[in-house]
C-alpha cells in the first residue's frame, strides 16, 4: 500500500495520519514505540506495519506483481503500490463518504504542526507533499507520470520506472480487477482487527 491507502485505512486522527506515513521512515520495533512516540502515533504504525505483511502475502498483489515481475524484478511491489493508489483514487466514493479533496485536506491540515522528536526526513517529506500536493497526483494517468519520474530520481540504478506508466496501461483492466477484489478484503482485515481489541 502506498501514502494515500495507508492514510485512508488508518483511524483519521492527527496522530494516525502521522503515524500511518511515519512507519516508512523509522526501523523501531513495535515494543519499543511507546518510548519515541505517543499511544495514537505508535497505533497508527503497527497498523501500517500489519497492512503491509497482509499486502505483501495476498493472492491479489502477488497476481499483479507477477504482471510485471520480469521487467521491474523487486521494484514491482513499488509500482504496484503506486498503481493501487491510481485505483484506489479513482474509485474513491465506492469506499469513502467524504470528498477526496475534503480528505487529502484534512491529511495535509494534520502535517502543519508536527510534533518535535520525529526524523527529520518526516519533517521534509511532509512539506514535499503538501507543497506538490502528491496525494491527489495518483488519478490522472499524466500526474501519475510525474510521480513515476521523481520516484525513478531517487534509485541509484535507474530501472525504469519512470515509464511505468505504460504497463499500467497495457494491464489497466487487470490491473483495476485486482484492485477491487483486495482493497476491500484489507479494509475488513483491519476492521476484524480492530474488534478483537475492543
Amino acid at each position: 500500500m502506498n501514502y494515500l491507502a495507508h492514510l485512508f485505512l488508518s483511524s483519521q486522527t492527527t496522530e494516525s495520519h502521522i503515524g500511518s506515513l511515519l512507519a516508512d521512515f523509522i526501523h523501531i520495533g513495535n515494543n519499543q514505540l511507546s518510548k519515541f512516540y505517543s499511544t495514537g502515533i505508535v497505533n497508527a504504525i503497527i497498523d501500517h506495519r500489519k497492512v503491509d505483511v497482509f499486502t505483501d502475502t495476498h493472492a491479489d498483489t502477488s497476481s499483479a506483481v507477477h504482471l510485471i515481475f520480469s521487467k521491474y524484478r523487486h521494484y514491482s511491489r513499488i509500482l504496484i503500490d503506486i498503481f493501487f493508489d491510481h485505483f484506489l483514487t479513482i474509485h474513491w466514493d465506492k469506499y469513502a463518504d467524504i470528498q477526496i479533496k475534503e480528505f487529502v485536506n484534512s491529511v495535509y491540515l494534520s502535517f502543519t504542526s508536527l510534533p518535535s522528536g520525529l526524523p527529520e526526513k518526516f519533517y521534509i517529506f511532509s512539506e514535499r507533499m503538501r507543497a506538490h500536493n502528491i496525494l491527489l497526483a495518483y488519478g490522472k494517468i499524466e500526474d501519475l507520470k510525474e510521480v513515476l519520474k521523481r520516484t525513478e530520481s531517487k534509485i541509484k540504478n535507474k530501472p525504469g520506472i519512470d515509464t511505468a506508466w505504460e504497463d499500467l496501461i497495457c494491464y489497466y483492466d487487470k490491473f483495476d480487477q485486482l484492485f477491487q477484489s483486495f482493497f476491500p478484503q484489507v479494509i475488513n482485515y483491519l476492521s476484524d482487527l480492530e474488534k478483537r481489541t475492543l
